[in-house]
């Protein structure tokens, strides 16, 4: 049975979470602080964890049990990971649902045409260049194009705000200013909406590699 209590505050909180990053998404461009942009990626963050799917858990096995499964020696699992490329972790672990597709295509079949084994070896090629690339992502090497292109169309956005903007706000601040000081607060807005879409964060890095 469910709990009732205990699921009602876990959507009482992410209510609060959403109105919150709501509240903080409809604010004008220039009026987000740094503190609201991090709050911003936490909370993001969070949502996102409550709305994607959990990834499925793969069986984990150590080689005693992968050599058993198939009926070889620990020996021959090890030669497999040396010679074959069989699927393992850094820590002796082997997910057995990998090996097994592996072993079919690699092992299963000893009596494959030398076409059908060079197929084979151009796939499992192409399984770990995947892999790497996909490590290479969760590590932030790699970035999606996707996410720059938001990214940055989010900022031209804030730009473009901000210079419809000037329109309503020049005239109020520069009335029964001399024109030198006109064009020092104009210069100064200028600067503003400058600054804020240069400034660091999410695929724009500092000087010292910081966001």
């Amino acid at each position: 049975m469910l709990d009732a209590k205990k699921l009602r505050n876990k959507i009482s909180e992410l209510d609060q979470r959403l109105t919150e990053y709501e509240k903080l998404v409809s604010k004008k461009p220039e009026k987000i602080t740094k503190t609201d942009q991090k709050t911003l990626q936490n909370l993001e963050k969070q949502l996102k964890q409550h709305l994607e799917p959990v990834q499925s858990q793969s069986f984990y096995a150590d080689v005693d049990l992968v050599a058993a499964f198939f009926g070889v020696t620990a020996r021959t699992v090890q030669n497999w990971c040396k010679d074959g490329d069989c699927p393992h972790t850094d820590h002796g672990r082997y997910d057995l649902k990998a090996v097994f597709d592996w072993w079919l295509l690699s092992v299963g079949s000893e009596q494959d045409s030398e076409e059908i084994k060079d197929i084979k070896a151009e796939y499992w090629f192409w399984q770990k260049e995947n892999s790497r690339l996909k490590a290479q992502e969760k590590d932030a090497l790699l970035i999606k194009r996707e996410d720059i292109y938001t990214a940055w169309g989010e900022r031209m956005a804030e730009v473009a705000t901000g210079l419809q903007a000037l329109a309503d706000k020049l005239p109020t601040i520069l009335e029964g200013h001399k024109k030198a000081e006109q064009r020092a607060i104009i210069a100064r807005e200028i600067w503003r909406i400058r600054d804020q879409y240069c400034r660091t964060g999410k695929f724009c890095y500092s000087e010292d590699g910081t966001q």
